[in-house]
């Protein structure tokens, strides 16, 4: 199924490469760390949009794309962070969300955060998120899963991961499901460098540290942690979760005792360690080390934002087979068999055009290739009342003067029910379809009308 994303937060592209993999496309995106625009570049050609909270860059957001995600800022919940939550700047980017979310309702938000998020400040802030969500329509699914646990990625990493569908335009979700937990059938030596790395990245016996790391680092089935004070073992054989700040100091780095001595993990290393195809990526070349290690520590894991994706894309194609013209709906006069949206109709035959569907009217602003995706609530007041009838096989068109939009579009009859300036119902015939539309819409419209009587005479 292919569909439109856009990446806010964007860092090096995890969710980017995660969605691209299940035939997404990115429309926008956006990050402000000009380091992490850089690798950005280097492995999507093109530069994400700068700061978020400028106006000048949401108004380069496409009007209409199905899926917002995002690993929004995390410091300002996480324990590094010293959890100053909304009090932080960083931590309010998620009004930034909200705001574009209400704007351009996309079917899903689909959102990563720290797992500390959800206790902060006694739970209210992870409350607030959800509440801003429902407000704007939103049915919610939240759920912490680790990468080593559900991405078959041996670093013990747990984040909350949030997603949320727009239930006017996706009212079949209940059946979403976070991926199930898999085996970890991957070690770390899948990822770590099989020959002698780059001597920089190995302690020299020389360091003042060296006599403490070389008591403490015996495995090299282990990735250990030092703590200023002590070397921590990772009794689990997996990497430890990565953080932003291993570009703070090298003793936020994991460690390991290779072949040739004891050694920092390589910032490749990290990405490995992240899920991404690192023979595959493309890293600047004069960027700093601290800069890649922070990188990889603000990233996500990229293989489980893709696991998740699937979960997310099998509920968007059952709600397209659910709004098909083949779904039989109980009341045939509350059904429109006619979904135009995607493929053939342009803004000069019809610049502004509102499909009914058991019971709201779907209405965008035309251009080729577009959706209808956003829902007028106030659709009672187009009718004269909720309980008149639809008529079927016709479609609503909002036009002050509808001989025009009869002329435009070839139509063989305007009904006027309502007055000249109220929105007014064309008729659907084969002739519309065949030389404006599509003709297999009519097809499947001829279908649906055939079955629908095929059920009345067997009654």
């Amino acid at each position: 199924m292919k569909f439109k994303f856009i990446d806010l937060f964007a860092g090096v592209g995890g969710f980017r490469m995660a969605l691209q993999n299940l035939d997404g496309h990115c429309v926008f995106s956006s990050e402000w760390n000009q380091h992490a625009k850089e690798t950005y570049f280097q492995n999507y050609g093109e530069y994400p949009e700068g700061d978020i909270t400028l106006n000048e860059t949401k108004a380069k957001i496409p009007e209409s794309f199905d899926i917002l995600c995002g690993g929004f800022p995390c410091q300002a919940f996480s324990i590094a962070g010293n959890q100053k939550g909304f009090n932080e700047t960083r931590g309010t980017l998620f009004f930034e969300i909200a705001d574009i979310a209400k704007k351009h309702q996309p079917k899903v938000v689909f959102l990563e955060n720290v797992k500390n998020l959800v206790s902060h400040d006694s739970g209210k802030t992870f409350d607030v998120i959800i509440n801003t969500l429902k407000q704007l329509g939103y049915a919610v699914y939240f759920q912490v899963l680790n990468s080593m646990t559900h991405a078959n990625v041996p670093q013990n990493r747990e984040r909350i991961f949030i997603v949320a569908f727009n239930e006017a335009l996706i009212p079949n979700h209940a059946e979403f499901q976070f991926p199930e937990a898999i085996p970890l059938t991957k070690t770390i030596h899948d990822f770590l460098e099989t020959e002698k790395v780059d001597q920089k990245y190995y302690y020299q016996p020389d360091h003042k540290y060296y006599p403490a790391l070389d008591t403490a680092i015996q495995s090299t089935d282990t990735v250990f942690q030092w703590r200023r004070k002590y070397v921590r073992e990772n009794k689990s054989n997996v990497c430890p979760t990565l953080t932003a700040n291993m570009g703070a100091g090298g003793h936020n780095v994991p460690l390991i005792r290779d072949a040739f001595g004891i050694r920092k993990l390589t910032p490749k290393e990290c990405f490995a360690f992240q899920g991404y195809p690192v023979n595959q990526m493309v890293f600047p070349e004069k960027m700093a080390n601290s800069a890649l290690y922070m990188q990889a520590g603000n990233s996500v894991t990229m293989p489980l934002i893709q696991r998740i994706g699937e979960q997310i894309l099998e509920v968007l194609i059952k709600n397209l087979k659910k709004g098909s013209v083949m779904d039989i709906q109980k009341e045939k006069h509350n059904y429109l068999a006619m979904l135009v949206a995607e493929d053939a109709i342009t803004q000069e035959q019809c610049s502004n055009l509102s499909l009914y569907n058991g019971g709201n009217y779907f209405h965008s602003e035309f251009l080729a290739s577009s959706r209808v995706d956003c829902i007028n609530w106030g659709w009672s007041a187009w009718l004269k009342a909720k309980t008149q009838a639809v008529p079927e096989g016709f479609v609503l068109v909002q036009k002050e003067l509808p001989e025009t939009i009869a002329e435009t579009m070839a139509l063989e009859r305007v009904s006027k029910p309502f007055g000249e300036t109220d929105p007014v119902w064309v008729e659907i015939t084969e002739k519309v379809y065949k030389d404006r539309l599509l003709s297999k819409k009519w097809e499947l419209w001829r279908d649906y009308k055939a079955m629908i009587e095929a059920q009345e005479q067997g009654q």
